[in-house]
């Protein structure tokens, strides 16, 4: 009998009636094919456990929300309602205005870039883009006006009052940064964003000034007060004269608004006209 045939017969008798055979596998083939079908058995078991896993955990979260909606709504027969609690206001001081805003110029500017050289060979430098709008009000200050500025001519029943000469009652200019570039260090975005309105403060004062707001506001001033004046006299003609300007006496100065502070830790350089800190 060849040693390849997996049949083992025992001793064959040709008078038996039945000869018995027992096959043997010698490589064990046929339990390593059961096993890898029960592995891929298994697998695939798993991934339909957890996709419907995952399908429940989708649909919990999609339908989980209107469920409680749902229910909150049962509980909500009523109107919402909110109280509010407050501490008790004090008035920590009272400053008498008697300013007149005649005139206000309204300025806007699209891109202040400030760009910060910073670090060796500029490593850490940066630059961002600013817009600004502000505005400019000019007016006269009527607290300047004394008993001795109003004058009253009984033979041509007039009254003359000399007025302050105008002035600059506020600045104000609100600054939006954007397009910040790339830096690879912490960037002081604020304090470039502070000389950015600072600058638009400065210029929006100065331009107004070179644009004669002032002249203006006086002529605003004179129309307003003209007719407010002349309907409190009855029969009376009122004429109403502007100081003239001195740069050095009362109305010269400038509100504190107008005046801008530096940023903190910078210095601004006219001749070269750059910031260093």
């Amino acid at each position: 009998m060849s040693s390849d045939s997996p049949l083992i017969t025992p001793d064959q008798d040709d008078n038996n009636e039945y000869d018995e055979y027992e096959y043997i596998d010698d490589d064990g083939a046929g339990c390593s094919g059961c096993a890898k079908w029960a592995l891929v058995g298994t697998g695939c078991s798993l991934v339909v456990v957890l996709g419907l896993i995952a399908a429940i955990l989708f649909a919990g979260v999609a339908t989980i929300g209107g469920v409680f909606d749902s229910i909150g709504d049962i509980f909500r027969n009523e109107p919402r309602q909110a109280t509010v609690d407050t501490t008790r206001t004090i008035i920590t001081s009272i400053e008498a205005q008697a300013q007149l805003v005649t005139i206000t110029a309204n300025y806007t500017r699209t891109n202040i870039r400030v760009s910060v050289r910073d670090g060796f060979q500029n490593t850490c430098g940066f630059s961002v883009s600013h817009s600004s709008e502000g505005a400019i009000q000019a007016g006269i200050d009527l607290s300047l006006v004394t008993a001795d500025d109003i004058v009253y001519n009984a033979l041509n029943e007039t009254y003359t009052i000399t007025l302050p000469p105008p002035q600059l009652i506020g600045c104000a200019a609100d600054v939006v940064q954007y397009d910040q570039s790339f830096t690879v260090c912490n960037a002081d975005w604020d304090g470039a964003r502070l000389i950015a309105e600072y600058t638009a403060t400065s210029d929006f004062r100065d331009e107004s000034l070179e644009g004669g707001v002032l002249g203006r506001a006086e002529v605003e001033a004179h129309n307003t007060l003209s007719e407010l004046i002349g309907n409190i006299v009855n029969g009376a003609s009122v004429e109403l004269v502007f100081a003239p300007y001195d740069p050095t006496g009362i109305g010269s100065f400038l509100p504190a608004s107008c005046q801008p502070e530096p940023p903190l830790g910078w210095t601004y350089d006219e001749n070269s006209s750059t910031w260093s800190n």
